[in-house]
């Protein structure tokens, strides 16, 4: 009677040491199951670069939309992202992230804007006479604005909004720039001698 009881018993046993090796074995693969599956699940770059469409940039060379990418997304700051270069066009480019851990691309969308000193057809020049170096900044735009008022307009032929950004007595120069969007850059006008047509 005992040593059937002792069978028993070790029957018992073997069955919980092999239920229990089983367990083990199975963790194991899971575990590295999970991990396989960690590595191999790429990041869908579309969940980080959430604001695609960019705005007005200056330009569409691929420092400058990359710039104004990671402005517009903080998330994707920690990233290596390039632009391919065979699409860029003047209105979109695609993006992609130089990590393997992210897939797909992302086409952003923008703006080219407009450099406000490409709107006059001359050389920006006032009339010295008009110099006056007490003249207030709406006394210097009034004058531009004689000069060169049906050049300095927006798309839809509105005058552009125009500011003092700079006078400078001595050059007897005066930067301005404008606060509308869609434009970048300024314009330094002379106050010079108009030259003679002779």
């Amino acid at each position: 009677m005992e040593t059937r009881l002792t069978k028993i018993q070790k029957f018992k046993m073997s069955l919980w040491i092999i239920g229990f090796i089983f367990f083990i074995v199975m963790s194991t693969l899971a575990v590295s199951f999970g991990i396989v599956l960690s590595r191999t699940k790429k990041i869908d770059l579309n969940s980080v670069i959430t604001n695609t469409k960019l705005g007005f940039i200056d330009n569409n060379e691929p420092n400058t939309i990359i710039n104004k990418v990671f402005e517009l997304n903080p998330n994707a700051k920690d990233l290596s992202l390039k632009v391919d270069e065979f699409q860029i066009k003047d209105d979109y480019a695609i993006v992609y992230a130089l990590n393997s851990n992210y897939s797909k691309n992302v086409k952003v969308s923008f703006e080219l804007a407009i450099d406000l000193a490409t709107l006059l057809e001359e050389n920006p020049f006032l009339p010295v006479d008009k110099w006056n170096e007490n003249n207030s900044d709406i006394d210097i735009l009034k004058i531009i604005d004689e000069m060169y008022g049906e050049q300095l307009k927006d798309e839809n032929g509105e005058k552009l909004p125009l500011e003092v950004i700079d006078k400078n007595i001595n050059a007897k120069t005066v930067t301005i720039k404008t606060t509308k969007e869609g434009y970048f850059g300024k314009i330094v006008f002379y106050f010079l001698e108009k030259p003679s047509n002779n």
